[in-house]
């Protein structure tokens, strides 16, 4: 992890790289922050349909669906037109937070990377 501020720290879940397959879920600790956000940044397509689900789990473990109307949970990509950055938030309370990659259609590839952002609530005073 790094520690970008005292109340903001990044996990890298998966470096850039090429999928040609399904990606199990990957996930980062939450370490007592408030909140999260995955962000996954695509920069290279071929063919195929891409879903990136939001996951999280008790125990790192036994993934799910966050389930709640506090987090964005899926993220689709169908085509070149598609890439960029993209960022899928989270304020419920399990501990691991992460993304995992579906796919359909023939021989889809996709290229992309996935970051934890941990962040605790803004602070005034």
């Amino acid at each position: 992890m790094i520690e970008l501020s005292r109340d903001t720290g990044l996990d890298v879940l998966r470096p850039q790289g090429t999928s040609t397959s399904d990606v199990t879920p990957v996930a980062g600790n939450r370490q007592g922050y408030d909140s999260a956000l995955v962000v996954v940044r695509v920069t290279g397509f071929t063919s195929g349909t891409h879903t990136f689900e939001m996951r999280v789990s008790g125990d790192n473990s036994s993934f799910r669906a966050p389930g709640s109307a506090l987090a964005d949970e899926t993220l689709v990509i169908e085509s070149g037109a598609d890439t960029g950055q993209y960022a899928l938030d989270y304020l419920g309370s399990g501990p691991y937070v992460g993304i995992q990659k579906l796919q359909s259609g023939t021989s889809p590839e996709v290229t992309f990377g996935a970051y934890l952002i941990k962040s605790d609530k803004a602070r005034t005073g």
